[in-house]
């Protein structure tokens, strides 16, 4: 009876490294350099490691095989490219945007928006964004930069008093960081209002946590496997908090503008219509107001229904997504 299970364990496990290796991928990426792989595991030893300490591997990896190498695990392959000639190919693509599997981890937090969707849902998203990051748009967001980075050296001031130490550098950073993004990106500050901002910005670092985590655990890529798992069950707490705040903020945000009547909704139309001279008017009082990707997404939802809630949603939690992923890797 052993012997049979035996058998048919190692039969399994030729079958399955015969199926890895003699695939058309497979066939086509050996001609890429990488790091050493093992039989039907790949990479996998190699990246099962701390998130914090992931981007290290990761970093080192990159500057041996620079310009591009491979890292693969059972049917799972990605392909690294670190020249900006071939990344650029790449980002110019508008036919090959499809997300890999990797990008399904990000899903339950962001949905299907610009990061995550494709084909003309995709098409359609860029182009009620785009003017949202026209350089004369960004301008405004000097301010709040400003501000937060006055705020910044006001605490670490407060926090040296009386002490030689002061808290965690890391952690005072990616707070105020955090603080100017959802400034930018949403309208409202996290500088201590509340519980639920307090809750909002840690679970984005906790969620930021989970992604990488779970994407070199390829065990994890299956939901109802994750779902039961310890960390499976903390990322459906903190979808909580993040869906809840980003939901707060849209109707707040929706609410005040209805009893402004979308007066300065009808600002933004204007500056957009007149982008191209836009930077020459920049010293005007009505360019001074502070300018929300959120209030351009509300804008486009009122001007021909271009955009609904969930998609409002999805678009702010995107940006926050990738600004923060930022973050979270520098640090």
């Amino acid at each position: 009876m052993f012997f049979t299970i035996f058998l048919g364990l190692v039969s399994f496990l030729f079958l399955l490294h015969c199926s890895i290796k003699y695939r058309r991928v497979t066939r086509i990426l050996e001609a890429l350099p990488g790091p050493k792989a093992y039989p039907i595991i790949g990479n996998l030893l190699q990246l099962q490691t701390k998130p914090d300490k992931l981007f290290e591997v990761l970093c080192k990896t990159d500057a041996e095989y620079y310009p591009i190498y491979k890292l693969w695990t059972f049917f799972i392959s990605t392909v690294v490219l670190l020249h900006p000639e071939d990344i650029e190919v790449l980002m110019k693509s508008h036919k090959h945007i499809t997300k890999s599997i990797a990008y399904k981890l990000i899903r339950p937090w962001l949905s299907t928006g610009l990061v995550t969707s494709t084909g003309a849902k995709w098409q359609h998203r860029r182009k009620i964004l785009t003017p949202a990051f026209h350089f004369t748009i960004l301008k405004h967001f000097i301010v709040t930069l400003n501000d937060e980075a006055r705020y910044l050296v006001s605490s670490v001031k407060e926090q040296g008093k009386g002490t030689p130490i002061i808290k965690n550098l890391e952690e005072l950073l990616t707070e105020h960081t955090l603080n100017a993004i959802c400034e930018t990106a949403m309208g409202t500050s996290l500088q201590g209002n509340g519980e639920l901002e307090f809750k909002y910005r840690k679970a984005v670092h906790a969620m930021l946590g989970i992604v990488p985590f779970r994407s070199v655990r390829p065990w994890y890529l299956l939901d109802p496997i994750f779902a039961l798992s310890p960390k499976g069950r903390l990322q459906e707490e903190l979808l909580q908090t993040l869906h809840g705040f980003t939901n707060k903020i849209i109707a707040e945000r929706k609410s005040f503008h209805e009893e402004t009547n979308g007066k300065y909704l009808k600002n933004l139309e204007e500056i957009e219509e007149n982008i191209d001279g836009y930077g020459k008017n920049y010293k005007n009082p009505m360019h001074k107001k502070k300018l929300a990707m959120l209030d351009l997404l509300i804008a486009a939802s009122w001007n021909g229904n271009q955009i609904d809630d969930e998609g409002i949603r999805e678009e702010v939690d995107t940006f926050m997504f990738a600004v923060s992923f930022s973050i979270f890797i520098f640090f």
